[in-house]
């Protein structure tokens, strides 16, 4: 379980990364270190899960995952994080932006799209994929297109990025975003996650 949300961190590094050069979203440089700090609720709660819940745990749909964390442990993974980031004094602006990724499926429908709205939905897609990837729920990037899954936890990205006056083009900012769907099938990227999603050998 662990070694899955390892390689999840690293997937969405890695596709913060070339995505954001892509898209030439601002502040480029932070957007794999948010990424890699999602995770650290994940990681702690799957240290505090008992072992029997363990085993479906990251397979679930987020909205069904997060229902699962606050039953057994009275929060969910993204606010855990929080938590400990606050612990180890990390800047509140910092904690705040990874925490609103995590929130980002609860959001209320008819809330103002924020200023961070282009990071957020990329470090939410980036996520949401690299979990997918890591647990084999899904094999590849390849041909795969985000925007026709029809699932709860893609459902307010989707409306997000397709409603006329929320689209694509006005989230991420521009032209920019008309090439995400072709950086996500770049030879270059695909090659690198392939590579990432295999479990390191033994040593």
């Amino acid at each position: 379980m662990l070694g899955t949300l390892w390689r999840s961190s690293a997937i969405a590094s890695e596709l913060s990364v070339r995505l954001g050069k892509a898209l030439n979203l601002p502040d480029q440089g932070a957007l794999p270190t948010r990424a890699v700090l999602g995770f650290v609720g994940p990681v702690a709660t799957a240290s505090l899960l008992p072992p029997e819940a363990l085993g479906q745990w990251l397979t679930l749909l987020p909205a069904q995952r997060t229902a699962r964390e606050q039953a057994l442990l009275g929060l969910s993974s993204g606010e855990l994080g929080g938590l400990l980031m606050a612990s180890w004094n990390l800047p509140q602006t910092l904690i705040d932006e990874v925490s609103s990724t995590s929130r980002l499926l609860g959001r209320p429908a008819g809330e103002a799209v924020p200023a961070t709205a282009p990071r957020l939905a990329l470090s939410y897609l980036c996520t949401r994929l690299a979990e997918r990837l890591a647990s084999s729920q899904l094999a590849s990037l390849a041909g795969h297109d985000f925007m026709q899954e029809q699932t709860a936890d893609t459902h307010y990205l989707r409306r997000y990025l397709s409603e006329s006056s929320l689209n694509l083009r006005s989230y991420l900012g521009h032209p920019a975003a008309d090439r995400l769907q072709a950086a996500l099938q770049s030879p270059e990227l695909l090659a690198a996650v392939q590579r990432m999603q295999a479990p390191s050998p033994a040593g």
